[in-house]
Order: structure tokens, then sequence, then C-alpha cells
């Protein structure tokens, strides 16, 4: 007598219940996979809240568990593969990237030698483009320099070696500057913003010989409200998060969902203002955006 043997249920009970299911082959042998594996995930850093189990987060990072609703770290003071798994407070310093071979160490202060921006916490990043950085830079906190001021340029720089760094602007306390010069500014004014044109010479700012794009048939500017509007955003998020979160995450949702969309949304509709003045299209992201 041939027995109706349901072998999913035999394999699957050898995996996690409720967090695993068995994923079975033509050779009804298999492997436990987490409910979620097929799941475009959210990555969630220590720190930040989670639920467990769930079909749409992942704790990547630290101990890699959601313990009492958050994504737990390796611990202060303990060991590390790289900053991710450490603490909000705390970076991973003397790591190969590999194998737990690093601690999570306190942040340094502002003025301290660095050559990485991790090491310089989340209000911070680490600037070579001072007379006395040296070999290594230093770590110089965000939006202190002003606009216009030329001793200041904010360019990673070694030598003949420039980067400029994504957080680069942030030292600016416009959030700004001219990517010819170095040089902090607060932006240019279009003064033809929303009219149609053929070549940038169509639209003047209010610098003379500097020009907004032209666009999808129209022009904007750095300088114009679309902008300051996002760099408000953006400084309310960052205030409002700088000391809360895992330091690699930088500028991710740490825990604020409503500003961290609110943010991102206005960067958008700057980014995209000539798109959507020539579309007439109203930017609708705060439902959808992830």
């Amino acid at each position: 007598m041939q027995l109706n043997i349901d072998y999913t249920i035999l394999i699957s009970d050898q995996c996690d219940a409720g967090v695993q299911r068995c994923e079975i082959n033509d050779n009804y042998s298999g492997v436990c996979r987490r409910l979620n594996y097929y799941n475009a995930l959210s990555v969630k850093f220590p720190g930040e809240k989670c639920s467990y189990p769930s079909w749409t987060e992942e704790c990547r990072y630290g101990t890699q568990k959601c313990e009492d609703g958050v994504c737990e770290s390796v611990g202060h003071n303990r060991k590390c593969s790289e900053s991710r798994d450490c603490p909000s407070h705390q970076y991973c310093a003397g790591s190969s990237g590999t194998s737990f071979d690093g601690t999570c160490t306190k942040f340094k202060e502002i003025g301290q030698e660095c050559t990485h921006r991790y090491e310089c916490g989340r209000t911070a990043t680490c600037w070579y483009r001072n007379t006395y950085s040296g070999v290594n830079g230093r770590c110089k906190d965000y939006f202190q320099i002003s606009s216009g001021d030329s001793t200041n340029k904010i360019w990673n720089e070694f030598g003949t070696y420039t980067q400029n760094e994504a957080d680069s602007h942030l030292l600016c306390q416009s959030q700004y500057y001219n990517t010819d010069t170095g040089i902090c500014e607060d932006g240019n004014l279009s003064l033809e913003k929303g009219k149609e044109c053929t070549a940038d010479t169509d639209c003047p700012s209010d610098k003379t010989g500097v020009f907004a794009k032209c666009s999808c048939g129209w022009s904007s500017t750095a300088g114009d409200e679309e902008w300051e509007d996002a760099r408000t955003a953006f400084k309310t998020y960052f205030d409002a998060t700088k000391n809360d979160c895992n330091v690699a995450s930088r500028w991710g949702e740490c825990n604020d969902p409503k500003l961290y969309k609110d943010r991102r949304c206005k960067k958008l509709k700057a980014e995209n203002y000539a798109y959507l003045l020539h579309n007439k299209t109203e930017l609708s992201c705060m439902e959808t955006l992830k």
C-alpha cells in the first residue's frame, strides 16, 4: 500500500516555526528560508524600530535580531565588522571589514584627526581642506562655513587629491557650494524662472554671467524657493534625528518616517521643478515614497 506522505510538513518541522519555511526541491530535500526571503525588504539599522517576524523589514546588521521592537546592535564597545553593527553613539574602529575584528568606539571629538566621516558621527565629517589637517583630516561640524568664505573651501583635499564627498555640502550653512570653486554660496535665483527657453543663456540669474539650466523648456537654479524648502526640510529632519541613529545609516528613515519623507519629497520637487511645471503635474509622494 502506498502512503501519501506530506513531505513538506515533515521537512518544514526542521525550520523555525513562524519565522522560516522549508523550500523543497524535486528530490524532497530543501533549505530553511526566512518567510520574507523573496521580498524587497526595508533594511533596518541598529536602533531603528522593527517588528518580528516581518515580511517587509530586515535587521541586517549588528546581531541581526529584532529585540523589544528595535534592531539590536552588537553592543557598547563590542566587536564589530563595520560601523553598521554598532550602537548609535559609536563607529567600528580597526576592522578589516570581516570577521568582527574591529571594536565599537566612541566618536572622535571635533578637531581630532580622522580618516573617514564615520569616525566623526552623524553631525560632522572628516574634512581635509584646512591648513592644519596634515596627512589625516579633522572632524568638523556640519553647517559651520558661511557663504563666501574663500578660506574654508569644503573639498576634501590632500595634495593633488580632491574628492567632492557626498555630504560635503552640509559643511555650508546654506547646504550649497559652487562646484567650480568649492566655496559655500547661497545659490543664485533664476530671473526668468518658469518661462520657456531654448538655451541656458535664455535663463539669466541674479549673478552676472551665471545662468540657470534650460531643462524641459523651463529654468530653475539652486537658489530658488523649491531648493530653499528642500534645505529647510533637511535641517528639520537632521536636528530631530542627529543623535538617534547608526552613523552608517546617514540620512535614512531613522525612526521618523514623516520627516524623512517630507525632506525627500521637497528635494524631489526641487530636482524635478522643470518637468513638473512643463507637464502641469503635482508631485504626490508622501503616500508612496519609501
